[in-house]
């Protein structure tokens, strides 16, 4: 059996990354069997952040790898039926999702003043209080410098918002009337993307990406639609 290890269930989905998500979707969609096993503290990953995945004793990191490890080893093609052409579409909603709308999620839950005390309550919840806010502090300045090495971080909030708003536009604007992001079938994209769009519409953060998600009818829906068909028999 697979372990995924990934952060515990937050803000309405069952681990607080959305890679995590899209992890536990791309192992849903392999038909492979696994369980969760949530980490607080991503130090000793092998590169030093979750998720990952234990598989017969080899350790798997990131949830690009995660997914080239089940394609490869269980013999599926989650992008069956797709031509080369229509497989580079998806590529490139990924990293737009991935890249650049990570970083508005982000931005949300660890910049804005307004959001933070309720991330660190909830995500660092098992630390205990006295020292909470001492180990939170230092690791969102970690992060922070992170993202302004990224250059994300170098753009004011409001930009760092307007930017994930443009970005739940293109993917609005694409999806249509779909069901997910290729058609009647979800593919490989609808993890990654899924995941992120799950994301921004279950947070209780009240912020410019939380209302554009919502404010847009087909985002809202898919995102319901991927959680009911890969993680509601997930308990968190």
């Amino acid at each position: 059996m697979i372990d995924l290890q990934t952060y515990r269930a937050a803000f309405g989905q069952p681990t607080a990354t959305p890679f995590g998500v899209k992890a536990l979707i791309l192992l849903q969609m392999a038909g492979v069997e696994h369980r969760t096993v949530y980490q607080d503290d991503p130090r000793k990953a092998p590169k030093g952040k979750l998720p990952l995945i234990v598989d017969d004793g080899e350790t798997v990191a990131d949830s690009t790898f995660i997914r080239h490890h089940l394609e490869r080893k269980y013999g599926v093609d989650l992008d069956a039926g797709l031509s080369a052409e229509a497989r580079a579409i998806p590529l490139a909603f990924q990293r737009l999702a991935e890249e650049s709308l990570y970083w508005s999620i982000v931005a949300a839950r660890w910049v804005d003043q307004a959001n933070w005390p309720t991330l660190r309550d909830r995500i660092f919840q098992p630390i205990p209080k006295l020292v909470r806010p001492l180990i939170a502090g230092h690791i969102r300045k970690s992060l922070l410098r992170d993202m302004r090495g990224h250059g994300a971080g170098r753009h004011t909030l409001a930009e760092q918002y307007q930017i994930g708003v443009d970005n739940l536009r293109a993917i609005s604007d694409w999806l249509g009337d779909k069901p997910y992001m290729h058609g009647p079938e979800p593919t490989a994209v609808d993890a990654s993307i899924g995941a992120f769009v799950a994301s921004v519409v279950g947070e209780p953060f009240d912020t410019p990406i939380r209302k554009a998600a919502r404010a847009a009818p087909n985002l809202a829906a898919y995102a319901d639609r991927i959680s009911q068909k890969y993680y509601t028999s997930y308990e968190y």
